[in-house]
């Protein structure tokens, strides 16, 4: 069976992988060619990111991965169509101590030497400003 992978803003089909109810089994093979993951002995690897192998997404033996296992596992979505040939992995939720990126109003201070800095001398570089309290 031709079974369809919708993820990450791409379509990709495959010969290869089988449905079994809610598990989508990819060949190792094909991984990184339909999902951008590889296996590696730590587990699934995109980038510079690892992560291990949820229990049960890999059978001794067995060349394969449940990809839809793994993704429930990093909290992605997962919809299959009812005769197991569409699948569809959706966006990883953004990790939950991440806080919105915002642009800072612009002030000015002086440096230590007493020269006025202005935030927008810095802008399009990265910038810590550390403040404290004696209260």
């Amino acid at each position: 069976m031709t079974i369809t992978l919708l993820i990450d803003g791409h379509e990709r089909t495959t010969e290869s992988a089988r449905a079994d109810g809610d598990e989508l089994w990819i060949p190792a093979g094909e991984l990184e060619p339909l999902t951008g993951w590889h296996l590696e002995p730590e587990g699934l690897c995109r980038d510079e990111r690892c992560v291990p192998l949820p229990p049960g997404a890999s059978l001794a033996g067995d060349d394969a991965v449940d990809f839809a296992g793994v993704a429930r596992h990093l909290g992605r979505p997962v919809v299959v169509s009812s005769d197991g040939s569409a699948w569809a992995i959706g966006a990883e939720p953004p990790p939950a101590f991440a806080m919105p990126v915002r642009p800072a109003p612009d002030f000015s201070l002086p440096d230590r030497s007493g020269k006025e800095r202005s935030l927008r001398e810095w802008r399009g570089r990265k910038v810590i400003l550390v403040a404290w309290a004696s209260w």
